[in-house]
C-alpha cells in the first residue's frame, strides 16, 4: 500500500513524462498573458478608417478635417462625393466613420449660433465605437475650448464663438449602442467552433484507441473516402448546431438578422467544413484521444483572441493581425456581422468565402497526404511482417 509521499513522487513523475500536458500547464499561460499585453498594450484603437463629405468647404472645415486627420484615432481614406456615397462607404465596409460637415457650419459660428459636425459610426463593433466617440468629442471640444483659438482668430471668428462647435453622431446598425447585439455573435461562434472541431477530432483518436483505424488505411489510396465517411454526420450536427444556436440568439434575445438566408447558410457550411479539414489533421496526428483534445485547446484557445472581432486588427500588433488572418473563426464572425448585423449580401463576404474555401482546401490537402503516408507506412509495415 502506498503512502502519500510515494503517491505525491509518483505523480510527479507521471507528469513530468507527460512533455505536452506540462507544456499546457507552463506556457499556456505565460503565452496568454504574453498575447493579452500585447493585443492591448496600447490601449486604444488607432487609424479608424474615415471617410468625409465637406460640403461647407471653408478653411475652418478644412481645418477639422485635418485634424482628425492628424489624430492618431483616425486615418482619412477618401472623400465621399454625396452623403448617400458616404453613408455606402459605411455600409460596406469601406470606412468606419463617415465624417459630414454641413454647409453654413462657419456662418453659423460667425453668427454665433450653434453649430455642429456629423459622424456615423458603423456600430457593429462596440469597442471601435466607444474609442470613435471619444476621439471624435475630443476633437471637437479642443476647438469648443479654444485650444485652436489662434488659428479660427486669425480666419476671423470671433473668440467668443468658439465654444459654438460641437458633435452630432448617427449610429449605424446598433442605434441602441448595446453590447448584446454583436457580442453573443462572437462568443456563439467561438464556443461552437470548440464543440464542433473537437468532436471531429476525436474521431480518429477513438478508432485508434480502438484499434480500429488499421481498418481505415487500407483507403490510403483514395483518402477522400476516409475523410467523407468521418466528417459526415460532425459536418450536419454542426450546421445544425450553428442554426439552433442562431434561432435563439435571434428569437429569443432579439439578435437582428438583417441579411439573407443564402449568404448566411454558404457561410456557416464552408466554416463547418474548414473545421472539418482541421480536425480530420488533427485527429490522424494525435495518438490518443486525450492528444486529439489537447491538440484541439492549443488551436481553438487564442483564435477568438486574434480574431478581430472584440479588439480589431487595426489595434493589433502586426504579428498577431497575421495570425488571426489564417484563422477560419475570423472570417466566419466577420461574414456573420456583415449578413447578420448590417444586412449584407454576396458581395461583401464573397472575401471570407473565399478564404475559408483556400483554407480548407489547403488543410484537406494536407490531412489527405498524411493518411497517404500513414497508409503507405502500414502496408511496408505489414509487407514486413509477412516476409519475416
Amino acid at each position: 500500500m502506498m503512502n502519500v509521499s510515494t503517491m505525491v513522487t509518483e505523480e510527479w513523475k507521471s507528469l513530468l513524462q507527460d512533455k505536452r500536458l506540462l507544456a499546457i500547464l507552463l506556457l499556456v499561460p505565460v503565452v496568454c498573458a504574453i498575447l493579452f499585453g500585447s493585443i492591448y498594450y496600447h490601449g486604444k484603437i488607432r487609424s479608424v478608417p474615415t471617410v468625409y463629405i465637406d460640403e461647407d468647404a471653408t478653411q475652418l472645415s478644412q481645418q477639422i478635417v485635418q485634424a482628425f486627420d492628424a489624430s492618431e484615432s483616425f486615418e482619412i481614406v477618401g472623400a465621399a462625393a454625396s452623403e448617400e456615397e458616404l453613408m455606402q462607404d459605411v455600409q460596406e465596409g469601406k470606412a468606419y466613420v463617415g465624417l459630414i460637415i454641413p454647409s453654413g457650419l462657419s456662418e453659423k459660428i460667425k453668427q454665433g449660433s450653434q453649430a455642429e459636425f456629423m459622424t456615423v459610426i458603423d456600430g457593429s463593433n462596440m469597442t471601435v465605437v466607444s474609442s470613435v466617440l471619444k476621439s471624435a468629442n475630443e476633437i471637437a471640444q479642443t476647438y469648443s475650448a479654444g485650444i485652436s483659438m489662434k488659428r479660427l482668430e486669425a480666419n476671423g471668428v470671433p473668440a467668443d464663438y468658439v465654444s459654438s462647435i460641437g458633435m452630432g453622431y448617427r449610429m449605424l446598425f446598433n442605434p441602441g449602442g448595446s453590447f448584446g447585439i454583436y457580442l453573443p455573435l462572437g462568443y456563439m461562434g467561438a464556443i461552437n467552433q470548440q464543440v464542433i472541431l473537437l468532436g471531429m477530432a476525436l474521431c480518429v483518436a477513438r478508432e485508434i484507441e480502438r484499434k480500429r483505424w488499421e481498418e481505415f488505411l487500407i483507403h490510403w489510396k483514395a483518402p477522400w473516402k476516409v475523410f467523407f465517411a468521418k466528417a459526415l454526420p460532425y459536418f450536419i450536427i454542426g450546421n445544425v448546431v450553428i442554426y439552433m444556436t442562431l434561432g435563439i440568439l435571434t428569437n429569443v434575445f432579439h439578435v437582428p438578422f438583417m441579411g439573407q438566408l443564402g449568404p448566411l447558410f454558404t457561410l456557416i457550411a464552408l466554416f463547418v467544413f474548414c473545421l472539418m479539414a482541421i480536425g480530420f489533421l488533427l485527429s490522424i496526428s494525435a495518438h490518443n484521444t486525450i492528444d486529439a483534445s489537447k491538440k484541439t485547446f492549443q488551436v481553438t484557445g487564442p483564435s477568438f483572441i486574434v480574431a478581430g472581432y472584440v479588439w480589431p486588427f487595426m489595434a493589433m500588433p502586426s504579428i498577431f493581425s497575421y495570425i488571426g488572418h489564417l484563422l477560419p473563426l475570423t472570417y466566419f464572425l466577420h461574414g456573420l456581422t456583415e449578413v447578420m448585423i448590417k444586412g449584407n449580401g454576396w458581395e461583401q463576404i464573397w472575401g471570407d468565402l473565399r478564404a475559408l474555401l483556400i483554407i480548407s482546401f489547403c488543410v484537406c490537402t494536407a490531412g489527405m497526404l498524411r493518411l497517404t503516408l500513414q497508409g503507405k507506412k502500414h502496408l511496408k509495415q505489414k509487407e514486413g511482417a509477412l516476409e519475416s
